[in-house]
């Protein structure tokens, strides 16, 4: 199922960065997830 998620995105050098994804889920009702990336190059 896809998801709704903010990605953030840091230079580290000139030839790497590093994206943190943000999905906050409600742990009351959902105990327990997982999340497959992709990650492509443009």
């Amino acid at each position: 199922m896809p998801v709704t998620a903010t990605e953030t995105v840091t230079d580290i050098d000139a030839e790497w960065e590093r994206v943190a994804i943000d999905c906050p889920y409600d742990s009351t009702t959902i105990a327990a997830s997982f999340l497959t990336v992709r990650v492509e190059m443009p």
